[in-house]
């Protein structure tokens, strides 16, 4: 006889299966609990610099980065004020409306691209895009960096997950894939068919060839000399990371060596092994608390649009 007992332990579910005499315990986790554990790993921040760049290669994302904010100056500037903003819409209490107040700054991102058509930040396809780029960079995450893979089961949870994360932004949910399948397709088509070398890209592919730190900053002091390279590990993983449609359509620009492909496929040994020693309680309390030093450091530079700001001062003036 077959029978199932579901034991709730905290957020996380153990299922016993009975088959007979035989039993196996199974860990299921409850919506969006996947997720939040994968966004407090450090292993998510590894491919985000390939992420960023995906962004930027989408020409009305690249156009708006590069009309809107100093990143001519700064490129790695928006990573700072963005990146701990974004992962505290999944961490913390209050990320529902967190996530609002993310919209709420993209309402009046609007331009011109370089071939003179209009974009705008809240357009669906734009602001999905570029929640996309964040969905393939957690799968990204477990694909290289985690030694245990997850089934098949983990995955569709976790694309269920970042389907509900997309939802709290209040955003229209045409362009979301109603599964990862759908998803995958949907993402490698605008892989091969919508992204472009923009301007913004080119610039931050300079960066990762000279050597530039790609990732968002941290107090290096806080880490040993391993931890630091783990942490931003550079060009290879930058462009190791991407997906292989993209690097074989700018092969001349984005494609790794074969020497180069060895020693990626080296340090993700030693990544694996890294992390798959770290206490797991050690990897969060280190993000959450890099997150939240970033995110105070960098809270009088965010950006506020020109209209909010002419808006604002026309209250105080009357």
């Amino acid at each position: 006889m077959t029978s199932i007992d579901i034991t709730p332990i905290n957020t996380i579910r153990i299922l016993n299966f009975s088959i007979g005499n035989s039993s196996i315990a199974v860990m299921a986790f409850t919506p969006g609990e996947l997720l939040r554990k994968c966004a407090g790993d450090w292993r998510s921040m590894l491919p985000g610099p390939s992420a960023g760049l995906m962004q930027l290669m989408y020409p009305p994302l690249g156009k708006a980065v590069m009309d809107h904010s100093d990143f001519v100056k700064d490129p790695m500037g928006r990573v700072n004020r963005s990146v701990p903003q974004i992962w505290a819409t999944l961490l913390a209490a209050d990320g529902r409306q967190r996530a609002k107040k993310i919209k709420d700054v993209h309402r009046y991102i609007e331009g011109k691209d370089n071939n003179d058509k209009k974009y705008h930040a809240l357009n669906p396809e734009t602001f999905w895009w570029a929640h996309a780029t964040f969905t393939w960079e957690m799968f990204r995450s477990y694909e290289l960096f985690h030694l245990r893979q997850l089934s098949p089961s983990e995955k569709a949870q976790l694309y269920d997950d970042t389907v509900e994360w997309y939802r709290s932004y209040g955003m229209s949910m045409r362009p979301v894939p109603e599964n990862l399948d759908r998803f995958y397709e949907t993402f490698f088509d605008i892989c091969l068919n919508t992204l472009e070398i923009t301007e913004a890209a080119q610039m931050t592919i300079d960066l990762a060839k000279k050597g530039g730190s790609l990732n968002f900053s941290y107090d290096p002091r806080n880490w040993p000399q391993l931890g630091r390279k783990a942490l931003d590990p550079g060009p290879l993983i930058f462009f190791g990371a991407l997906p292989i449609q993209l690097r074989n359509r700018f092969k001349n620009i984005l494609e790794l060596s074969s020497i180069d492909k060895l020693r990626l496929q080296n340090s993700l040994i030693s990544l694996r092994i890294l992390f798959g020693a770290l206490p797991q309680s050690v990897n969060k309390a280190t993000l959450v608390y890099t997150l939240k030093k970033i995110g105070n450091e960098t809270r009088s530079q965010r950006y506020i649009p020109k209209k909010t700001l002419n808006r604002q001062l026309d209250e105080v003036l009357h």
